[in-house]
């Protein structure tokens, strides 16, 4: 066998077993021989191959075989749930800070977590959000230590607090905050959200401590179980906030869910953006053509069946899509709109549609030529005026108001550099140009 594995993080990311006959069960023997060396620090540098021998059983013959590799990124989030299983010893480094299975009746044990832990599921049984938002974020930034949380505890002071109170969010910080085990992280968001039903959905939808959720959402360790289906649970639920934070920072986003977002109507445009550039920035361009694919066929599929006017499974309007591309800033939106084109397929356009293209195309190609006609005319009057002023041996030329002003400025800023402005240049720079600020004195 074959096996890829990240020595940064001990994790076995993939392994390859060479195919076996249902008659010769016994795996054939894999050998090898070169792996082209890559940079695997973007998109573009993560895929290599290998070469490799292969000893077939079946018939006792050696052949030389060519495997495609996706080394990753190097990063942590690739490794979570991957590593490799060691033996344990009596002395290690790093001990396990949750155990649930140990947690006794009362709540009360001898680590600190889990009677965290315990206070938590106790707030959200009372379906208490104060108390539960007084706890945790406030032990995980090192606010309060346990013994303050047990006198928040006692004396019940979240009580006093209004029942709309609106928290600060926070932001995980790796050099400031508790270190927690994946296992905590885990048990928290159990009382949060459920997986059991088809899709992700809330444990009680009158329960959502919001300000935990965007914390635990910028924590790199966030779970993967609790990923898929999380933006159509926030975005069903309306809560941007969260939906634009876990797009943003939650590790581990499948690229189908970030594509259903992307292709929803009611998406706003910052969303949009920033689904956008997460799509670009972390996944390679095959596997968003794959993805996008994937939808359109399933929405197709999903509209013929349902009856006309259900907004929940309305057809995919490619040329809105590309439209509201062309609305973003930056060079990423461009490239949204190359595997769009890919996606649909040469001739797979409709004549509506290929129309509604090239109007795009014409207003785009009208707008540049618009611009460069507006700079050229730009380029010809500064060059024009600094010929004159070089002419005139740096004097300026008594000509009408804009160009007085507009040689004026090029004599404080450029030409007379460390000299002294004669009386000609004084007396013009302190005109009142046309586009400068004037106060009204009343």
């Amino acid at each position: 066998m074959l096996h890829l594995i990240n020595f940064k993080y001990s994790a076995l990311l993939a392994s390859f077993k060479s195919s076996a006959s249902s008659s010769h069960p016994v795996p054939d023997k894999v050998f090898i021989n070169q792996v082209v060396q890559v940079k695997g620090n973007s998109q573009n540098t993560n895929f290599s191959m290998a070469i490799y021998l292969n000893l077939r059983n079946k018939n006792n013959n050696v052949y030389l075989n060519v495997i495609d590799i996706n080394v990753g990124l190097n990063k942590l989030n690739e490794c979570l749930g991957k590593g490799l299983t060691r033996p344990k010893t009596e002395l290690h480094d790093l001990v396990d800070l949750i155990n649930l299975s140990e947690i006794k009746s009362n709540g009360i044990t001898k680590d600190e977590v889990a009677e965290v832990y315990q206070y938590l599921k106790e707030a959200k049984e009372e379906q208490d959000l104060n108390k539960w938002e007084s706890v945790l974020i406030p032990y995980l930034k090192k606010k309060k230590t346990l013994e303050a949380l047990r006198t928040i505890i006692a004396n019940k002071e979240w009580e006093h607090l209004p029942s709309s109170k609106v928290y600060r969010f926070k932001e995980f910080d790796v050099d400031r905050d508790h270190i927690v085990d994946i296992n905590f992280v885990d048990a928290v968001l159990a009382l949060i959200f459920t997986t059991e039903g088809a899709q992700l959905s809330y444990v009680n939808e009158d329960f959502v401590p919001e300000y935990t959720l965007m914390y635990l959402l910028t924590n790199p360790i966030f779970p993967i179980k609790y990923t898929t289906g999380l933006l159509q649970l926030f975005n069903k639920s309306q809560n941007f906030t969260l939906l634009r934070q876990a797009i943003n920072t939650c590790a581990n986003i499948p690229s189908f869910d970030l594509l259903t977002q992307l292709v929803n109507i009611n998406t706003d445009k910052l969303t949009l953006n920033d689904l956008v550039n997460r799509l670009i920035g972390e996944f390679s361009r095959q596997e968003i053509t794959q993805c996008f694919k994937s939808i359109l066929e399933t929405n197709k599929q999903a509209t013929q069946v349902e009856t006309e006017g259900d907004e929940e499974h309305q057809p995919i309007n490619l040329i809105h899509i590309i439209n509201r591309m062309l609305e973003l800033k930056g060079h990423n939106g461009w490239f949204m709109i190359e595997i769009i084109i890919d996606v649909a397929g040469l001739f797979n356009w409709t004549n509506e549609n290929i129309n509604d293209l090239n109007k795009i195309i014409t207003n785009k190609i009208e707008a540049l030529t618009i611009n460069s006609y507006n700079l050229t005319l730009v380029n010809q009057v500064v060059s024009l005026t600094q010929n004159k002023s070089r002419a005139s041996n740096k004097k300026l030329l008594q000509t009408d108001q804009p160009t007085n002003q507009l040689d004026s400025i090029l004599t404080m800023s450029n030409q007379n550099n460390n000299k002294k402005l004669d009386e000609t240049a004084i007396e013009i720079a302190q005109r009142i140009p046309n586009y400068s600020i004037e106060t009204l004195e009343i």
